[in-house]
């Protein structure tokens, strides 16, 4: 599939968020995790994803920001949620602690 360029403001109808504000809670993230110490690639991953469901209709699909956690303590995994839930819509992100 070739590269798509779209221009920041470019919002699907059926998504929540623009690609701007996605950028903007990406930057956000990744702000919160060096306050944490951690370093992107080895302590934690951020993306943008289009979340295909396909069982949902095309209205109904999400665009959100997907953090992956690697290998951290519990309490530090459950301090930076509570970053995240303080500086993002709920909405906008799914996060997951990666053990394996």
């Amino acid at each position: 599939m070739p590269d798509v360029k779209l221009e920041p403001g470019f919002k699907l109808a059926a998504c929540r968020y623009s690609l701007a504000e996605l950028e903007t809670g990406l930057a956000k993230v990744h702000a919160l995790a060096r306050q944490m110490g951690w370093k992107q690639g080895a302590d934690y991953q951020a993306e943008i994803r289009f979340q295909e469901d396909y069982f949902l209709p095309l209205s109904q699909q999400r665009n959100l920001l997907r953090i992956d956690v690697f290998f951290q303590p519990v309490d530090g995994y459950a301090q930076f949620q509570r970053l995240l839930e303080k500086n993002l819509d709920p909405e906008m992100y799914q996060v997951g602690l990666v053990l394996a």
